[in-house]
């Protein structure tokens, strides 16, 4: 598999996971399957969120997907590593994942 990277850059914010271009900016590797992963994982575990007709036909069953897809998000969230952009992980970290897929898809264009 080809590892591609996605680069973020921040006028002045300063973390030690960023990497200093030296003019004042933070650049965030990211690796952009990973971000295509996650972007998906949190489409997934929207859909399945509203799901009602699912709900209503078989709570238990919509619960299991539930678990799958929000187990999905967090494996590929992990998977960012270190050197996370500090808004996304703000954002999974507190489970505001349509501000998530925002973000990623203001990104990916």
């Amino acid at each position: 598999m080809e590892r591609r990277e996605f680069q973020l850059e921040i006028d002045g914010f300063f973390s030690p996971t960023g990497l200093s271009t030296g003019s004042g900016r933070m650049i965030f590797p990211m690796d952009a399957d990973v971000l295509a992963e996650l972007q998906e994982a949190l489409r997934e575990r929207m859909a399945v969120v509203g799901n009602r007709e699912l709900y209503e036909r078989d709570a238990q069953e919509h619960l299991n997907q539930l678990m799958k897809a929000s187990a999905r998000v967090d494996e590929a969230a992990r998977r960012l590593g270190p050197g996370a952009d500090p808004m996304l992980r703000h954002y999974l970290e507190r489970q505001s994942y349509l501000k998530a897929i925002d973000w990623l898809e203001a990104r990916a264009g």
